[in-house]
């Protein structure tokens, strides 16, 4: 009996697309010092990871949205940033400048969001900081012998409320150490928890999707 051709295109076009996944994941994410993009997706994935430990109601947000990961069933939102003290594109003359990042804090006067149509608009952010909680990744480690950024180990979290960050348009590491519940990978879901607002304040209750939506609707913008 003969083979479907068909099927046997599906199976090889899967085939095909595993093999291609998988070598983008160990040519982009499987080094010990990742670029600067792609470690921002490396540690969003992380904090997912680990609050799905917790509750496996978190997830990733999509690309557009405002704000990185969040609960599916209250709608808190978590902003992530990170930084880190070795960099794929700079040597040990660079790195030094690494020691005192920056991470951005400010708010947007303009957001990406989707509305109750699942349809995405460039409109007014009415809550300025558009995430309930910020958490702040910090890969200190210097010795490049020693340096994986893969390993949670080796990160150092910071989490803060968004009500309690200042405003401005960035802060500093050692500032933020100040105001943060600094903590590892192991109690990263805990203190999170524990920063996230009372469910009336959370920003998906504060400003909740319009309905109709003012874009989609005849006449909109």
């Amino acid at each position: 009996m003969s083979s479907d051709p068909s099927f046997h295109d599906f199976v090889t076009q899967r085939q095909i697309t595993e093999m291609v996944m998988g070598r983008v994941a160990e040519h982009v994410y499987d080094r010990a010092i990742i670029n600067n993009v792609e470690r921002a997706d490396y540690v969003e994935c992380l904090v997912e990871l680990i609050m799905q430990s917790a509750d496996p109601r978190w997830r990733l947000t999509e690309t557009w949205d405002a704000w990185d990961v969040e609960h599916t069933g209250t709608g808190a939102r978590l902003e992530i940033k990170q930084s880190s003290f070795l960099q794929s594109w700079s040597g040990p003359s660079s790195a030094t400048t690494e020691a005192n990042p920056r991470f951005d804090i400010s708010s947007r006067e303009w957001d990406w969001s989707r509305c109750a149509h699942g349809e995405y608009h460039n409109s007014p952010s009415e809550g300025g900081r558009s995430a309930d909680v910020y958490v702040f990744a910090w890969h200190g480690e210097p010795d490049e012998a020693f340096a994986d950024q893969r390993a949670a180990s080796q990160w150092e979290f910071l989490v803060v409320p968004e009500s309690e960050l200042p405003a401005q348009k960035s802060i500093g590491l050692n500032p933020l150490r100040q105001l943060a519940r600094r903590c590892t990978y192991r109690s990263l879901a805990s203190e999170v928890l524990e920063a996230i607002p009372d469910g009336s304040l959370l920003k998906a209750k504060r400003y909740a999707v319009r309905e109709p939506c003012p874009y989609c609707r005849p006449g909109g913008s």
